[in-house]
């Protein structure tokens, strides 16, 4: 029994290593709190519409979108072409009404109808984006609702945000063009990571449903308020339908652990050691630079004292004295080297 378990657990392993990070899908374990709070904000806020529904989550990578919306779904079904995600998907979350599917997006294969679809950063992956709408229109009942979301092209590339795995990004009114060529009914909503002060109830007396948002903007070295309109989304979500659209409010989702703080002060420990060493290199550089300009001083004032003493050599009288010693000297050694053949 150990032995299968441990069988199991290695098999386990092994499936959740199947994907690597390449940025063309969210993996729930990096550690990358702000794309963590985009992605998972988007099913949990999705959930809401999915209770004893049928739903189809076109494009769902990891498989963590599809199990989240199965905890309140009747029967869910979550489709990608990536054969290693979906066997992932299939490894790592087992539920008896959670099903995952190998196939194309623009064409999905399955004949039956789903109450709910949701297609999570997945439009801008392709290029025939009418085809994925015409497929969400065969699948959908015609009560059904759509839920939709894509990068605000415009600001998406002003934000360093560039996706090698994006073939045709959207703008607000070309999404709103594309949804309103096959819907009757748009609900439009925007999607942003902000730094916020969260107020919340303490007691059960409190609404905990009810939540007042207050905008502020740093303007001119200090924070003022400013109006609703003022803000521009990052991302834009659809809640489309021919029928009509459940009442939805915005939502905000609040991290416990402070991720995005706890990533940000690591990276300033980071930076801080590496600046620390850097001063430790350029010290040890000027140490070194301090030693060979004093050995450079030290070699120049001994070479200096060696010119002396030569020059007392030669400006003393033993050495003009021994002047013509010298001169028969060479003469000497001259006459050797030829009497000898050199």
């Amino acid at each position: 029994m150990r032995r299968a378990r441990a069988m199991q657990a290695l098999l386990h392993n092994r499936e959740e290593q199947m994907l690597e990070w390449t940025g063309e899908r969210f993996l729930p374990w990096l550690d990358e709190p702000a794309m963590a709070y985009e992605h998972l904000h988007r099913y949990a806020y999705a959930a809401q519409f999915v209770r004893n529904k049928c739903v189809l989550d076109m494009a769902s990578g990891e498989g963590y979108g599809a199990d989240l919306l199965a905890g309140t779904a009747a029967w869910t079904v979550g489709i990608d072409y990536d054969e290693a995600a979906v066997r992932h998907a299939v490894s790592r979350y087992a539920r008896a009404n959670l099903q995952y599917l190998c196939g194309s997006i623009t064409s999905v294969p399955i004949r039956g109808v789903f109450d709910v679809i949701v297609c999570f950063e997945a439009i801008e992956h392709i290029e025939h984006q009418e085809l994925l709408l015409e497929e969400v229109k065969r699948l959908l009942t015609p009560e059904g609702l759509f839920i939709a979301s894509t990068p605000n092209k415009t600001l998406y590339r002003q934000s360093d945000k560039e996706n090698r795995y994006h073939v045709r990004e959207l703008s607000r009114r070309e999404f709103k063009e594309l949804i309103g060529r096959h819907f009757h009914n748009v609900m439009w909503f925007g999607q942003r990571t902000h730094p916020h002060s969260n107020i919340w109830p303490l007691t059960r007396a409190g609404n905990h449903g009810a939540v007042q948002e207050q905008i502020v903007d740093r303007q001119d070295g200090e924070f003022a308020f400013i109006s609703q309109e003022r803000r521009s989304p990052l991302y834009m979500i659809a809640l489309a339908s021919d029928s009509t659209i459940p009442q939805a409010a915005g939502s905000i989702l609040v991290d416990h652990s402070d991720g995005l703080f706890r990533q940000k002060d690591s990276a300033i420990e980071w930076r801080t050691e590496q600046v620390a060493e850097r001063d430790r290199e350029i010290r040890s550089l000027m140490e070194r630079i301090h030693a060979q300009t004093v050995e450079i001083l030290r070699q120049e004032a001994e070479i200096a004292r060696q010119k002396h003493i030569i020059d007392q050599i030669l400006h003393s009288r033993s050495w003009r004295l021994t002047a013509p010693l010298r001169s028969l000297k060479k003469r000497l050694q001259k006459y050797w080297r030829i009497g000898s053949g050199r």
